[in-house]
């Protein structure tokens, strides 16, 4: 009888370090997760309105339309667009305030308030299908487009 009453509180105590030692564990993954998060979440808090609306992906005048809905006036200076996973453009200092468009042209004109060209040729976006994404000069994801 002493051996099971033994055995028992053993599988017992056992049992208890083990759920012990997956709640600090537990604990550690979201304490690095929420670390991650608030970074994440001051990002968004401050691009919440920026966001692709529009892509026209054929013919002379390949562009996207990106609408700023926030209330603050990002710079652009260093972001990323990306295109299909496969090209990177990085952008030239422009600033566009909010409630306003501006259209990103990928190839050639004169910038303006509400034109940015890019000056990368043509043929740059799939005419079928694709993915635009937005990323800033640290490399967050602001907004995508499947089109």
């Amino acid at each position: 009888m002493k051996h099971t009453e033994y055995a028992y509180r053993l599988v017992l105590t056992s049992a208890v370090m083990a759920l012990f030692i997956a709640a600090v564990a537990l604990a550690q993954v979201n304490q690095s997760m929420d670390s991650n998060l608030s970074v994440n979440r001051e990002n968004l808090e401050y691009f919440t309105g920026l966001n692709i609306s529009n892509v026209t992906p054929a013919g002379n005048d390949e562009y996207i339309v990106l609408y700023n809905n926030g209330d603050r006036a990002p710079s652009l200076l260093g972001w990323t667009i990306s295109i299909d996973s496969t090209k990177n453009i990085t952008l030239p200092d422009y600033v566009f305030d909010p409630l306003t468009s501006v259209n990103i042209h990928f190839g050639e004109g004169e910038t303006n308030r509400t034109n940015l060209y890019l000056d990368q040729g043509t043929n740059i976006l799939n005419d079928q299908t694709g993915d635009i994404k937005l990323l800033d000069d640290t490399g967050a994801l602001i907004t995508e487009m499947k089109y």
